[in-house]
């Protein structure tokens, strides 16, 4: 399913990924997308959401993910547009080999699919449990150069759960937290795993709930973007 489409004046390509008969279910699915104007060697963005059912996750394989996307353009509108956008659901009902069985869905499937299917350099971004894997991403590739999450659970697990390859203190990291949200630990957690490598991580706290539409609104979403788009 490929197709140009036009979102907040910007012209990008849109390419939706589709792995068919996986091991998580009958199909993994992603979106990407590339602007007009890109370098010879692409950075991508990786931005993993958060928990959905599995009806709404079958709807949307027919559906693009526009409030991230709208997000994303925002922050590297005044930039350099040559960075590519994966856009990757979160599997639901997850079971325990979730992390290590959708990372080699990723590279091995979707990926391929792609006009960038080895970027040299990658920038992760994960919301809510999205995080998790965002986090266990950021640990099993080298070529990561940033982690951000928003309203992020898991990381923790997910950096346990990965091969914690690269120089942890080389990357960098920003959390952000609504003040009316759940689970802040979580990123002291995260925090306490990193000071253990040397590395530092800011949590940038804002007023709002957990939902989606509120980091949107009060702009944590696009600095987050914007956070790990500087960091190439």
């Amino acid at each position: 399913m490929d197709d140009k489409i036009r979102k907040d004046t910007e012209m990008i390509e849109h390419i939706k990924l589709i792995a068919e008969d996986t091991s998580l279910g009958p199909f993994i699915f992603g979106d990407f997308y590339r602007s007009d104007i890109r370098g010879e060697e692409t950075p991508l963005i990786i931005y993993v959401g958060g928990a959905i059912s599995k009806e709404e996750y079958q709807l949307r394989i027919s559906t693009e993910p526009t409030p991230v996307v709208n997000e994303f353009i925002a922050a590297v509108r005044s930039e350099s547009p040559g960075v590519d956008l994966l856009v990757l659901p979160f599997p639901p009902e997850p079971d325990r080999s979730v992390h290590q069985e959708l990372f080699s869905i990723l590279l091995f499937d979707l990926l391929r699919q792609t006009p960038n299917p080895r970027p040299s350099s990658i920038a992760c971004l994960g919301y809510s449990i999205g995080a998790s894997f965002a986090t266990y991403l950021t640990f099993s590739l080298p070529q990561v150069k940033a982690l951000s999450v928003i309203g992020g659970y898991g990381m923790s697990e997910g950096a346990h759960e990965s091969r914690m390859v690269g120089d942890v203190n080389s990357r960098k990291y920003r959390a952000f937290w609504n003040a009316d949200g759940d689970g802040y630990m979580e990123n002291l957690f995260f925090l306490h795993l990193l000071t253990k490598y040397d590395a530092e991580m800011e949590i940038v706290t804002a007023s709002g709930g957990h939902d989606f539409a509120e980091y949107a609104s009060n702009g944590s979403v696009r600095d987050a973007f914007e956070f790990v788009f500087k960091c190439f």
